[in-house]
């Protein structure tokens, strides 16, 4: 399977993620669920801008929709691993952004970071410069294929040593975009309090919702591309029985391209 294919899928999704606007995003996510989910109404929903108002609305079939992306650890002050996700987005984007300013070639980049610190603010400009520099030093500039690994002992400088274990390259011929990623360590798991205490958080608003919809659906946006919004797969969530206010609840699998219904109870 070609990892650069797979690698830009998963981007596409980041790429809705990373949008400043907030409706945009949660139409983007339930055309796909509408696409998905036959019992949903074709027709065009309306989409109001109003807290005491899910994002949703259906007059016609007097039901409201509630839209959430899944992200794990949330809470008030937001996800620690979602910030942690965050920044080394930007440093690795930046890396990206200055080695193809200098160089015009388009390269698939892992980079491997040695643990869960992340770069203190004031690191992170250098530390993409530093990125950039180690690849340009160890990518030849001649048009051939080639892969190239650079070790931890290949590490230069004491600020890639303390962030990074190595970073794998891969040249190869027709790619016309750079794909600039890090590894991401497997599945967390242990979701289904996670989802539970998602769940919680909208169920306050369901009161409100229901003066103006009789029925109140749902919708948890999961796997879009970030380890803080993967779904493990045993957690099975098919088996586990939540309880909420809302009348159905669903989890679209941005991944998968999946919808599944939870079993609730009240």
């Amino acid at each position: 399977m070609n990892p650069y294919r797979i690698g830009r899928r998963k981007d596409r999704n980041e790429e809705v993620e990373q949008g400043n606007d907030k409706k945009i995003e949660e139409r983007f996510w339930f055309r796909r669920f509408q696409i998905k989910f036959g019992e949903c109404p074709r027709s065009e929903p309306n989409q109001p801008d109003l807290p005491s108002l899910p994002d949703f609305v259906f007059a016609d079939e007097d039901l409201g929709i509630e839209v959430t992306r899944f992200i794990r650890g949330q809470g008030r002050s937001g996800s620690p691993l979602r910030e942690r996700e965050e920044i080394r987005s930007k440093v690795i984007h930046e890396a990206q952004t200055l080695f193809e300013a200098e160089r015009h070639q388009a390269l698939i980049v892992w980079v491997c970071w040695s643990g869960p610190e992340c770069p203190a603010k004031r690191e992170q400009k250098a530390l993409s410069k530093e990125i950039q520099r180690l690849i340009a030093c160890h990518v030849p500039q001649h048009d051939s294929q080639c892969e190239v690994n650079i070790s931890s002992e290949l590490l230069d400088t004491p600020l890639l040593q303390t962030h990074l274990t190595g970073i794998r390259i891969l040249k190869l011929r027709g790619v016309q975009n750079g794909f600039w990623k890090w590894q991401e360590g497997g599945f967390v798991g242990e979701n289904i309090n996670a989802m539970q205490a998602l769940i919680d958080a909208k169920n306050v608003k369901v009161e409100a919702y229901r003066k103006l919809c009789k029925t109140v659906w749902l919708l948890i946006v999961a796997s879009t591309g970030r380890v803080s919004s993967k779904l493990h797969p045993e957690d099975r969530l098919a088996k586990t029985r939540f309880r909420t206010l809302f009348d159905r609840v669903f989890v679209y699998d941005a991944f998968k391209e999946t919808v599944e219904e939870l079993q609730i109870e009240r």
